[in-house]
């Protein structure tokens, strides 16, 4: 079965087609860099950037462009001038003409890639594992392997290799014991064919300078500090300065040698000892360069800069930020924001990117003076502000004018997490959820408190910071409950609040007749589902017939909260059963997240269609969609458009329906309207002129779904009759009432009358 967006696109007859999805990535971490006349070619950690240096214009390709993996650690031209690139995960491959084409074999045994070069018709690479000789073969296959080098010398089996050069025929590897050389021409995999020269620390990077081979040592603090160069002598290898410089790789500009490094760029020139060039920025680091008829261009992790004069000019590439991307929000303007987390890369990454009038937009604690750089979650109040949770600074508040807001220790009762507090950071507060009821009123959780409330609630009237004040929220107790691990929200219109735990279950407020009045105050709590667990519940939502769906840590659960039980639901068995994201459309289908993979639930809840990643391996017929990983961290359909966004590893996608939500210009004839209705009468309204092939619901203004008629209720006579129940038989009472007909000619939306 094809994935159906309102029971009437079928994306399995698009395949191929990638207009119907975008991928967003981030283009600023430049780990390689070639340049081709003009053209600068990067590798960066969201796949691989063209940038034309004189109009300034950048081109990006990404799984849906053909590439089998976006995390670039290396790029090249072979003899005849074709791109190379190589992946961390073990991909390689090259652009022959406008496509890519790509070798997995590394890849899928699980062999990781760190460098590359090429000579000739032969690709050295430098793996996890050892060294692998690989053999160029022309037209549509990429080549094969000759030789895998797993044994070098005396060294253990499968050590791994930083770097490869070649030169005089002989073969240098980089490695933590030092350098592992070889002729070229003996058999590579004969271990004893290497020799090997060990040194004071792991060598990073190689290169060939005037006649010599030099190597740059690892220096870490703590770890060795001494000379970070060596250089390759008639006598062994003798160093070469940069004492004590953590630097990153190895550059030849002109007459000079540069090593990059976190701490600016170092230039030796032949009789000199190393100078430092001035650097853009010092939060930055230079990780490659180029050169672009006759300027240099560094590779940062934030863009790239060309040294003009003595002046540097910094290209930010306006794409998304981040690394570890964790929630989507469409706000009220239409604008999708994005929070990311920093993780384990350099600052300034982590923070929020917006998708403004189809450009994205960076905020970060550079760009707009953030406070940290770990966001994970946002809403939109009622006054226009949107507010971000952070992992570790309390929430950040944007202003209609542009003003940011900052909650914290300082002026509200968020306290910090209990396990940061006691190392001493006392305004270290996690905030992973926040949610706007009915009523326009703002409910927070915090993770991990110090104190003994962890769900608070900003009365509408008190989100206004127009003035720049900030008024106090209404705080939480459990009673007897002393669980603070909360790690989800949802709330809803009957004065209840749902709140997902990270170990204990779910636990559900009920505020009774007044959010301020505490007394009357109720807490139940869930632990388990037929003696069960839930464990870690990561997403709460509700649908348009009120059945409140979670998402936990072993599956896919629905409450009925006219009947008051909870039902399991089996999910397609090649899906994770750790759900981490669930959204509702607009015509009651589910959409969830998983750790590998997502689906839609249609609205009949009798039928899946399950999305993966153009890189699935696990993925049946029709599957293999447009997503950049099948690690799902958050979905959002975009109600003013009904496209679906998914937040996945290394990035955020976008899948476009191509319908509008409403056609305005089909009209669907009801009679009678307004329809009359009363208990013993047969009275049915009719809606006319239906496609074959419509779905048709009926919703209250509110946006209760009231009846569905699945695909095949039209019939011959192009109708749907209906008699003025809902779905548990019951009339409906009197007032306006929304019908949505989906079909392959577009998507309706119609207002009658109903009167009892």
């Amino acid at each position: 079965m094809g994935l159906i967006l309102g029971q009437t696109l079928l994306l399995s007859e698009i395949q191929g087609q990638t207009l119907n999805w975008q991928v967003f990535t981030d283009l600023n971490y430049i780990q390689s860099m070639e340049s081709q006349d003009s053209i600068i070619w990067t590798g960066t950690k969201g796949g691989i950037g063209k940038y034309h240096t004189g109009s300034g214009a950048l081109n990006c390709f990404t799984n849906l462009d053909g590439l089998a993996g976006i995390d670039i650690v290396d790029l090249g031209f072979d003899g005849m001038e074709r791109l190379w690139y190589a992946t961390y995960e073990g991909i390689i491959g090259r652009l022959e003409g406008d496509r890519w084409i790509n070798f997995l074999e590394f890849k899928q045994n699980n062999i990781q890639i760190n460098k590359f070069v090429n000579t000739g018709m032969n690709i050295w690479i430098a793996t996890n594992t050892g060294v692998t000789q690989f053999s160029i073969i022309e037209d549509f296959t990429v080549g094969e392997i000759v030789q895998n080098c797993s044994k070098l010398g005396d060294l253990p089996r499968e050590s791994p290799v930083n770097d490869l050069v070649i030169f005089n025929d002989t073969i240098y590897a980089g490695m933590e014991a030092g350098i592992a050389r070889a002729a070229i021409h003996d058999n590579l995999t004969q271990p004893d064919n290497w020799i090997i020269d060990r040194l004071e620390a792991e060598v990073k990077d190689l290169i060939v300078f005037r006649d010599s081979v030099y190597c740059l040592l690892q220096v870490v603090a703590g770890g060795y500090n001494g000379d970070a160069v060596f250089k390759r002598s008639s006598s062994g290898w003798v160093p070469a300065g940069l004492e004590d410089q953590p630097a990153n790789e190895f550059f030849v500009h002109g007459d000079s040698l540069l090593a990059l490094s976190d701490d600016g760029i170092f230039r030796k020139v032949p009789g000199l000892s190393w100078q430092r060039i001035s650097f853009p920025h010092s939060w930055d680091r230079s990780n490659c360069a180029v050169q672009v008829q006759g300027k240099l261009w560094i590779g940062l992790s934030y863009g790239i800069a060309r040294l003009i004069e003595g002046e540097w000019n910094i290209v930010n590439f306006p794409t998304i930020l981040g690394s570890e991307y964790k929630h989507c929000f469409i706000d009220q303007q239409n604008r999708c924001w994005i929070t990311s987390m920093r993780g384990n890369m350099p600052l300034p990454y982590g923070g929020i990117s917006g998708f403004i009038d189809s450009e994205w937009s960076q905020y970060n604690t550079y760009t707009a003076n953030l406070h940290g750089w770990n966001y994970i979650c946002s809403e939109q109040d009622d006054h226009g502000n949107v507010w971000y949770g952070t992992w570790g600074t309390g929430i950040a508040v944007l202003t209609p004018d542009s003003t940011w807001i900052f909650l914290d220790t300082v002026n509200t009762p968020l306290a910090p997490s209990r396990v940061a507090a006691s190392s001493g950071l006392r305004n270290y507060i996690v905030v992973p959820q926040i949610k706007k009821d009915a009523y326009g009123n703002m409910w927070v959780i915090t993770y991990d408190s110090q104190s003994d409330s962890a769900l608070f609630v900003w009365l509408k009237d008190s989100t206004d910071f127009g003035s720049g004040s900030v008024s106090r929220p209404i705080a939480f107790y459990f009673n007897d409950h002393n669980t603070t691990l909360m790690y989800s929200l949802m709330v809803r219109d009957r004065n209840r609040v749902w709140v997902g735990l990270q170990e204990d279950g779910l636990m559900i407020l009920d505020y009774g007749s007044s959010i301020s009045d505490n007394s009357d105050d109720l807490w139940i709590g869930y632990n388990d589902l037929d003696g069960q667990a839930f464990g870690e519940i990561s997403a709460i939502s509700i649908d348009k017939e009120g059945l409140i769906w979670i998402g936990t840590a072993a599956g896919l659960v629905f409450y009925d909260t006219v009947f008051g039980y909870f039902q399991p639901v089996s999910i397609p068995e090649n899906l994770s059963s750790e759900i981490t994201a669930i959204d509702v459309d607009n015509w009651n289908n589910k959409w969830f997240g998983t750790t590998n993979g997502a689906a839609i639930l249609y609205a009949n809840m009798d039928s899946f269609d399950v999305i993966k990643s153009t890189f699935s391996e696990d993925a049946y017929e029709g599957e293999r969609q447009g997503l950049l990983s099948d690690i799902v961290n958050d979905i959002k359909v975009n109600p003013h458009t009904g496209d679906v966004w998914f937040v996945v590893n290394g990035g955020v996608c976008r899948f476009e329906t191509g319908f509008s939500p409403y056609d305005q210009d089909i009209e669907i004839p009801i009679y009678p309207n307004p329809f009359h209705i009363s208990y013993g009468s047969n009275n049915k309204v009719t809606f006319a002129q239906l496609p074959a092939d419509a779905v048709l619901y009926i919703f209250t203004t509110a946006g209760d779904l009231v009846r569905y008629f699945p695909q095949g209720e039209v019939g011959y006579q192009a109708l749907i009759e209906w008699d003025g129940t809902n779905k548990n038989g019951k009339l409906v009472a009197g007032g306006i009432y929304t019908i949505i007909v989906s079909s392959s000619i577009g998507i309706v939306r119609q207002n009658f009358a109903v009167i009892r």
